[in-house]
């Protein structure tokens, strides 16, 4: 066959591919569905718009890539839609499991495809949502289980909770402990619970089961943890024996199985590691701020000032303790003269004013080398109004100030914008010389700012710009967030320390596999309560370590309601009192002894010792007969 032949014969089969193959379909999409929020168990309709623009009819399917097809359903899946006509499709969307889904909708028609991006975030539904933690994955008989308990309300009102705590033999099915204790859910509720295991406890595997009961709704969590025991008693062999030639095996027997026993016991530490050494210690952070220890060791973890500027990012999910770790650290860098500032949408940081008082807290003091007595508040202020915002009352060394978001009646994402837009703005002087932080930033929740939770693009932005600029004016910044790896390059570069807690997020731990490798990625999903995989590039040859932070010794818990009620009483008599005084110099009145006594009663108030600030406010109310 020559070559003419074969070109005419490739020519016609062309041609008759060409003229069987269907008239390609032009057509276009959109839809109200490219970022929708859902709440768990319920549902929402949604309408996919498919615009046909040709002149002539065409059939068309529509369906949901992988990541949304358990969660889309169209209604019809086919439609005809005439030429150059607009056909709707409706779309129901529903899930049972809050969480974060990405994927596409998709439509084809006559062999051509065409997608449209889709997020979508389900909600926790209103009420309680209850995590555990179990702290010790094993424990000996007599010994206390610690359980770390998070329980969020996201309904308006307070939730009376009654809750139960079972240990169960898994083999037998027996019942151990059972005992109820209740407590009074408003935001979120976060505490350890301290359970002793009998001593009969038989060496096996066990289950903790907390029922968390209010109204007529039971939840439940239950984690497993094993009982073992190395008591080991030879005193009953010895005295069997008495004679010198008996004495001598057993001496043998006791060298040879002791010999064993220790290559086991070692072995059996080993297995028992749970997280990867350090290369060496002495590559770790030197610094001021005790942080704790370095997991499963007796070095105690530090870290240098100086990081502070660089910024800190705290991640891990519910109850795993970010919240209690960037406490830590912000309870360190005020015992070091550095004023802190925080941005806190559930006032749990207003418990920075009182010591610590929880007694399964204040039981774990001792691990970490620390005493009751070292139990102390911080000196600070509450501030609710955050519309007027100046910065240069609040770098006052050592002291804090709690911008109670929850109260601002603002949403969270435009408060944390309106905070971080005023820092911006401020007009601060390019930090030098020997001090290399002049304050403290800390922001709650920042996942909350990420356009799939719903947030303008804007406050990523902002967030963004934060990042990269406050650290030449001085200006350290801790982030707490469920997630790490929603957020872009651009922000983590300018992030240098990185804390990942517990986590079950498959986004976080594939980029920690990816980036560290398969041994640090198995890892955090076992991680216990307040132990968090530590990264910063300096130290450590750019590998994580592990850290285990040390409890607060301020309460971390909110104040009490009354306690705040208080605090916003004498806080508003104070605003008077200095509206009094403001006239008073407009008139040039001496009021050099009234600003003392003021000074003294403000004093006072950041300590939470209400009971003097009110005498002394009461006294300078009746100077100046404010009533």
């Amino acid at each position: 066959m020559n070559k003419q032949m074969r070109a005419t014969i490739a020519f016609t089969i062309i041609f008759l591919l060409l003229a069987s193959a269907p008239h390609a379909s032009s057509f276009s999409i959109n839809t109200n569905f490219t970022n929708a929020t859902l709440t768990a168990g319920g549902e929402k309709n949604y309408t996919l718009y498919i615009t046909n623009e040709l002149a002539e009819g065409i059939n068309a399917t529509a369906f949901a890539s992988d990541d949304l097809w358990d969660l889309v359903e169209f209604r019809p899946k086919t439609v005809q839609i005439d030429a150059n006509s607009t056909a709707s499709v409706n779309i129901r969307a529903f899930a049972n499991t809050a969480g974060g889904y990405n994927g596409s909708l998709i439509v084809t028609s006559g062999g051509i495809s065409k997608s449209v991006p889709v997020s979508l975030v389900v909600m926790q539904s209103v009420g309680l949502n209850m995590e555990l933690q179990i702290a010790e994955a094993q424990v000996e008989p007599g010994k206390d289980l610690t359980a770390g308990i998070s329980l969020q309300n996201s309904g308006g009102e307070p939730i009376n909770v009654n809750l139960t705590y079972i240990i169960q033999n898994i083999d037998t099915d027996e019942t151990l402990v059972s005992y109820e204790n209740s407590t009074i859910v408003e935001n979120t509720t976060e505490f350890y619970e301290n359970i002793k295991v009998p001593q009969n406890a038989k060496p096996g595997d066990y289950t903790l089961e907390v029922r968390a009961q209010y109204g007529d709704k039971t939840l439940n969590s239950i984690e497993g943890f094993t009982v073992f025991t190395t008591n080991v008693s030879p005193a009953d062999i010895f005295m069997r024996w008495d004679s010198l030639l008996a004495l001598v095996v057993i001496s043998v027997c006791a060298f040879v199985f002791g010999t064993w026993l220790l290559d086991v016991v070692t072995e059996m530490r080993k297995k028992r590691v749970r997280y990867p050494m350090a290369s060496k210690y002495e590559n770790l952070p030197k610094g001021a701020l005790q942080l704790g220890k370095i997991a499963e060791t007796r070095t105690k973890a530090s870290f240098d000032v100086k990081d502070l500027v660089t910024h800190v990012l705290i991640a891990g999910s519910t109850g795993t303790g970010k919240s209690m770790a960037a406490m830590v650290i912000a309870g360190e860098a005020l015992r070091h003269n550095i004023p802190v500032v925080v941005c806190d949408p559930t006032a749990q940081w207003t418990g920075f004013l009182s010591p610590c008082r929880d007694r399964a807290i204040l039981k774990i003091y001792s691990k970490f080398g620390m005493k009751k007595e070292d139990a102390t508040g911080f000196r600070g202020e509450i501030f609710d109004n955050i519309n007027r915002i100046d910065f240069s009352k609040y770098m006052r060394p050592g002291e804090i100030t709690v911008l109670d978001i929850s109260k601002s009646g603002r949403r969270y994402e435009d408060s944390v914008s309106h905070v971080m837009e005023s820092i911006l703005k401020t007009r601060w002087e390019e930090s030098v010389g020997a001090d290399p932080i002049r304050l403290l930033i800390v922001f709650e929740e920042v996942h909350r700012l990420l356009p799939r939770y719903g947030a303008p693009a804007e406050c990523y932005l902002l967030l963004e710009r934060a990042s990269r600029e406050l650290r030449m004016y001085g200006i350290g910044m801790i982030m707490t967030s469920q997630l790490l790896s929603d957020f872009s390059e651009d922000i983590r570069n300018n992030i240098l320390t990185e804390i990942q807690m517990h986590t079950k997020s498959f986004a976080d731990i594939d980029r920690v596999q990816q980036k560290y490798g398969r041994t640090y990625a198995h890892i955090l999903p076992k991680m216990e309560v307040g132990v968090g995989m530590m990264q910063n590039p300096k130290y450590n040859g750019g590998r994580p370590f592990f850290v285990s932070f040390h409890p607060t010794l301020h309460d971390p818990h909110k104040l009490k309601d009354a306690e705040l009620r208080n605090y916003r009483t004498l806080n508003e008599k104070i605003k008077k009192i200095e509206d009094a005084l403001d006239e008073m110099k407009k008139k040039k009145q001496s009021i050099i002894s009234l600003e003392t006594e003021l000074e003294l009663a403000k004093d006072k108030l950041r300590s939470c010792r209400f009971e003097m600030a009110k005498m002394q406010i009461g006294a300078i109310e009746k100077r100046l007969r404010i009533k």
